[in-house]
């Protein structure tokens, strides 16, 4: 299919973000200037807090390692480099829909070709880590829909996985056993020096990937692009931490200004 502003959903909105980008990058042209934070909120919706960034403890100042914050793809925000990842995402839709060779940026080249099929990507275990432990405990809770949904992701079988069947209609209850395998996990495979686990690129020793909740219905149709998780591993692929909204935030407000508490951590 066509990656432009006719696809549906959720594509649509990651065009209309793109686009967005662009704007904002002619309006730094034009005054000279460039903007240090930046951040993408839906119209509809508006965190509770007010939000106080701190440059030092949000990754705000140059030189410390890239994050971004979020609440799911609704709300995030960040330093203008690692934004510039997290909203450019239209332009690469490519690499979750079809196998053909990356040809852009040298940086998605080295990704090699595209990944239709999850199982295989590769996977980033540092950012994934540290992502995962920036996550409150209220993200693996039956109140987990505002949280990254970092879960779904495959992570290196290290020999400490057991897998979770997940019900799409029911809040999971134990997924604060699949955080705790997750990371189980995920520390193995940096203490045996595992920074980045590609299976097309199999080296000597390599643990195999798997998920670890198993959904009811099968995994996604080949070649689709998932919002949520698919979003992740692209922040991950690029050395992008996703942490949790944070900024003092206490919840956010939806449409016909439902108010909803949230708890998180800056």
């Amino acid at each position: 299919r066509a990656f432009d502003k006719h696809g549906h959903g959720a594509i649509r909105q990651w065009h209309k973000l793109r686009e967005a980008w662009h704007l904002m990058e002619a309006l730094e042209a034009a005054g000279g200037f460039d903007y240090g934070l930046v951040i993408k909120l839906r119209l509809d919706m508006a965190p509770l807090g007010p939000m106080r960034p701190c440059a030092r403890r949000d990754g705000l100042l140059l030189g410390a390692p890239a994050q971004v914050h979020a609440m799911t793809d609704q709300v995030f925000w960040g330093r203008r480099d690692a934004m510039r990842i997290a909203c450019t995402v239209h332009d690469h839709l490519a690499y979750f829909e079809s196998d053909a060779p990356l040809a852009e940026e040298a940086e998605d080249r080295a990704l090699g070709p595209g990944r239709p099929e999850a199982i295989s990507r590769p996977v980033a275990v540092r950012p994934m880590l540290r992502s995962l432990e920036a996550l409150p405990a209220a993200a693996f809770s039956p109140n987990w829909l505002p949280y990254a949904k970092i879960e779904q992701l495959t992570i290196p079988d290290m020999g400490l996985l057991r897998e979770v069947t997940f019900k799409p209609d029911n809040a999971v209850p134990n997924l604060l056993d699949v955080r705790r395998a997750m990371a189980t996990n995920l520390r193995a495979a940096l203490a045996a020096g595992w920074e980045w686990i590609d299976p097309l690129r199999p080296r000597p020793g390599q643990p195999p990937l798997r998920f670890l909740i198993a959904p009811r219905a099968g995994r996604p149709p080949r070649g689709l692009f998932v919002t949520e998780q698919d979003w992740l591993h692209w922040q991950f692929v690029h050395n992008v931490t996703v942490c949790d909204l944070g900024a003092g935030t206490t919840g956010f407000l939806s449409k016909k200004l439902r108010r909803h508490g949230r708890a998180t951590v800056d």
